[in-house]
């Protein structure tokens, strides 16, 4: 019967938010929350629901109503729970429990200092209990575990040996359950965090079987919710168990007078956002991060997230491509870190999402700092090694990114595949995280130029997201642009390209038409309208993308130089030069300022644009680009042979245009010789072509026969090109 009031009165309470709300929309229609007026949570939550009323002209009523309803709930709360004001008020629930139970008082202080490191094991064994009780020892063993987070990031295995009865837990104290409840949720966190799913399952489990012994609160009940959805999410093997935990949670927290009362709520609204976008529910996702996300820039900072749920916000506002959403969400964080150590254990979240969000931005110095941090936190795990964890699966996985921007492709096979073995331990081989591992190895293998081995790469990852997520996914778009680049790379049929393309174009806009992926599709399009000379529309493709990549990154970007880059080889090939050096130049600067020299991005610009100055017959400063991409080619090292043979080829073409002619038959030379050192597969046979033609030219003005020695280094090979000596 207590119950049923109780609900009743809860209820009540919510028709005096809304009478309220009516209230205040009739006097002040329009206006601005009434929280920004320094007004109370209560006001706060009816300005809040003041967007689901009907129209003002009942507002009377309503009110009436809601007056008569909360005034008798009001009554049957104050009589079935006396201390329900309390209950409002968890800070304030905690203060008075703590007071009543010294030995309580003891744990939850030295629980604050083993969250933030300060604890010690000599103060837990003084941590004594008079009598002594099952349950508050494991709350000791608990602090031993917190104190094994802070150093491993990982709560210990096997919890199953630890978790007290339902008979001991139901001998407790009210405060002593709610301080295992929490503790519970604390170490069941640890678990999805460093993706000992084992561990993770059986506490959600014993959790579930303990839920009315522990009579928890409601702020309790929706942590726990979020967990579960969390795990469903992290261990998809029931993707509709996984559904109806998404609708449950919704549900709750729609009734909330405030969404935003305290950090359980928040983190259920997080789960929600994380799970709707691995579903592939793309609109719902974005809707609940932009309520979210709006409330955080508004909210004061005593209101604003902790870091941890901070860090996972802004994951999930990468994850739908919502950059300057994740930038605003982790400023704090930017600000506090700026020049310290990593604290490892509770900051580690915070160091993944700045590498992620810095890596996509092409912020490469801040990127390889923070990456830094991550390897610093996990070569100290256990004395060094690396033991199995989730989150280091994800360091793995940023580094092969990053090396990816840089265009060190065997740099990055060797992380993806780190990351690749690493999520195949902790979630097994059928996991969609396994399926970006291998479309990451694919793309550096593309990079690499092995396109058989990027086609198994791809399959494999397509495969796997089609049978895990289903094939209407939207990962499935990734999927099919790749494959559609790859078949582009390997001269297949346009039609099959396009149709692939088009497939990618149309899964691609769930996420909304100026999504940064949507520009990766539609710079494919482009590129397949150059090849077959369809200009126009290759320059609407290009411009689109640009148009894109700078709305969602900026100007100051290697995705918006990308386009330009692209924009600048369309208009080369209709003999646009003048807009072609504008569209290079611009992409060169962008590529200097975020990559530097060595990339071979920049590299590839560089020649573009010496290119494009040689079609206006400016040779001298094509001369000047052209010894700059020489020296950037030899740099880079072994491996390089072709494209060196390639940039000494046009230098010795701008070097004959000046009349600078024994240097000139210097590049030819050169030129030849790294093409003598490749084997016949890979040497490429315009470069060769290229070189002797430039050196007929050049040489009967200085008196000289072809060299035989350098011909002979190609022989048989150039045997058709080779004319008779003199």
């Amino acid at each position: 019967m207590q119950g049923f009031i109780r609900n009743f009165g809860e209820i009540a309470q919510q028709w005096l938010a809304m009478a309220w709300a009516a209230l205040r929309n009739k006097i002040r229609p329009g206006g601005r929350p009434l929280a920004s007026d320094g007004d109370s949570q209560a006001a706060a939550a009816a300005s809040a629901a003041a967007t689901r009323m009907p129209a003002p002209r009942r507002w009377r009523r309503l009110a009436l109503y809601a007056a008569l309803i909360s005034a008798v709930g009001a009554i049957a709360v104050r009589w079935a729970m006396p201390a329900a004001s309390n209950a409002e008020h968890p800070a304030a629930t905690a203060a008075s429990a703590a007071a009543a139970n010294p030995w309580l008082n003891q744990y939850q202080t030295l629980r604050d200092k083993a969250e933030r490191g300060q604890a010690s094991e000599q103060e837990i064994e003084t941590l004594v209990a008079q009598p002594e009780q099952p349950l508050r020892n494991w709350l000791k063993q608990h602090l031993r575990a917190l104190l094994a987070y802070e150093r491993q990031y990982a709560f210990p295995a096997g919890p199953d040996s630890h978790l007290v009865s339902g008979e001991v837990l139901s001998a407790a104290a009210p405060d002593e359950k709610a301080a295992y409840g929490q503790a519970l949720l604390t170490q069941w966190r640890g678990h999805l965090f460093s993706g000992d799913i084992q561990s993770a399952r059986a506490l959600a489990e014993h959790f579930e079987t303990r839920r009315d012994a522990l009579a928890l609160e409601k702020p309790v009940r929706l942590a726990a919710m979020a967990l579960q959805l969390q795990l469903a999410t992290l261990d998809p093997r029931d993707k509709s168990g996984a559904r109806d935990l998404r609708r449950k949670l919704v549900a709750e927290i729609d009734i909330l007078p405030d969404p935003f009362e305290s950090a359980a709520t928040i983190e259920a609204q997080v789960a929600v956002i994380e799970a709707s976008t691995f579903a592939g529910d793309i609109a719902d996702a974005q809707k609940k991060l932009a309520r979210l996300t709006q409330w955080l820039a508004s909210a004061s900072q005593e209101n604003a997230l902790d870091d941890s749920l901070r860090a996972r916000l802004a994951a999930a506002a990468m994850a739908l491509g919502q950059y300057a959403d994740a930038r605003t969400i982790l400023r704090p964080f930017q600000a506090q870190a700026a020049g310290q150590a990593p604290a490892c254990a509770r900051t580690l979240e915070h160091w993944l999402a700045q590498a992620e969000l810095t890596i996509h931005e092409g912020q490469v110095i801040q990127a390889e700092h923070a990456l830094a941090n991550l390897q610093a936190c996990f070569s100290a795990r256990n004395g060094g090694g690396e033991q199995p964890h989730l989150q280091l699966a994800r360091t793995h996985n940023l580094a092969g990114q990053l090396h990816l921007l840089l265009a060190q492709p065997e740099q990055a096979l060797q992380s993806f595949g780190a990351a690749r073995d690493l999520w195949s331990a902790l979630l097994g081989e059928r996991h969609f995280w396994v399926g970006h591992a291998h479309n990451n190895l694919g793309a550096a293998q593309r990079l690499k130029g092995e396109l058989p081995a990027a086609r198994q790469q791809f399959e494999a990852a397509g495969g796997l997201w089609s049978e895990v997520l289903g094939a209407a996914h939207p990962l499935m778009a990734t999927y099919h642009n790749n494959m559609a680049e790859l078949e582009m790379l390997e001269g297949a049929p346009a039609a099959d390209v396009k149709a692939k393309l088009d497939s990618a174009l149309d899964a691609r806009r769930v996420y909304g038409d100026k999504h940064p992926w949507t520009a990766v599709v539609l710079g494919n399009l482009g590129e397949l309208a150059n090849l077959q000379e369809q200009f126009d529309q290759a320059l609407r493709y290009h411009t689109a993308a640009l148009e894109i990549r700078q709305a969602t990154y900026g100007q100051w970007h290697p995705d918006s130089a990308l386009s330009l880059n692209n924009l600048g080889t369309v208009q080369f090939r209709m003999g646009e030069f003048n807009l072609a050096l504008q569209s290079f130049e611009r992409s060169l600067a962008v590529l200097e300022k975020m990559l530097g020299d060595a990339n071979a991005r920049t590299a590839a610009v560089i020649d573009n644009l010496a290119a494009t100055q040689m079609a206006l017959q400016d040779f001298a400063s094509a001369d000047k680009l052209l010894a700059r991409l020489v020296q950037i080619e030899t740099a880079r090292g072994p491996g390089r042979q072709a494209a060196l043979a390639a940039a000494l080829v046009r230098l010795g073409d701008a070097r004959q245009r000046l009349g600078a002619l024994p240097e000139a038959e210097r590049a030819y030379l050169d030129a030849l010789q790294n093409l003598g050192a490749l084997s016949d597969a890979a040497r490429p046979r315009d470069t060769a072509r290229n070189a002797l033609e430039g050196l007929k030219t050049l040489l009967p003005a200085l008196g000289k026969p072809l060299p035989s020695q350098e011909l002979q280094a190609l022989a048989p090979w150039l045997q058709e090109e080779q004319p008779p000596q003199p």
